[in-house]
């Protein structure tokens, strides 16, 4: 039988800034993307919750992170340059002329063979107390979603196919 494995972390995070311009544009989701984001509406709309809408630039962060873990190989909410999810996000410019704050939250997950499944993934934050808060807290409106395949486990292990997660949920407060 194969061994599975599957690697979850968090990290939840306010931020305050000023903020500058926004960049507007639409984002192309891949099928493992596009499923993620159905499973996590899936259950905000099982709580009456507004579903979550895709944002450019949290997409971009978190498409981001996705990679630099599968790339690099390594598992964690801050990057080999230093940058936490907070900053990621600011310097992929999710900002608003005219709010006061935000604030942001991050799941990461990686798995491989049967367990790399956005419904495996979207299952174990959902198990997971700290990410289904993150998940169902009703303030957050928009979503970022990053997926990168690779043939490596964080530790360095070679696999057929390994895959790592990021969430990135947040809301502007203008």
């Amino acid at each position: 039988m194969r061994r599975l494995l599957i690697g979850i972390a968090l990290a939840t995070l306010v931020c305050s800034i000023v903020c500058g311009p926004a960049l507007a544009s639409t984002v192309k989701l891949s099928p493992t993307e596009q499923r993620v984001l159905q499973l996590v509406n899936c259950e905000r709309a099982k709580r009456d919750l507004a579903p979550l809408h895709v944002q450019y630039n949290l997409m971009r962060a978190a498409r981001v992170h996705s990679r630099t873990m599968a790339t690099v190989p390594f598992f964690s909410h801050v990057s080999p340059s230093g940058l936490s999810p907070c900053e990621r996000a600011i310097a992929f410019g999710y900002t608003v002329a005219g709010c006061r704050s935000w604030s942001l939250a991050e799941n990461i997950a990686w798995g491989y063979g049967s367990a790399s499944t956005a419904e495996q993934i979207v299952r174990g934050w959902m198990n997971s107390p700290s990410h289904r808060r993150n998940i169902l807290t009703a303030a957050f409106r928009d979503i970022g979603i990053g997926v990168a395949q690779s043939t490596l486990t964080p530790g360095g292990r070679r696999v057929a196919l390994a895959r790592y997660f990021t969430i990135d949920l947040a809301r502007r407060i203008r």
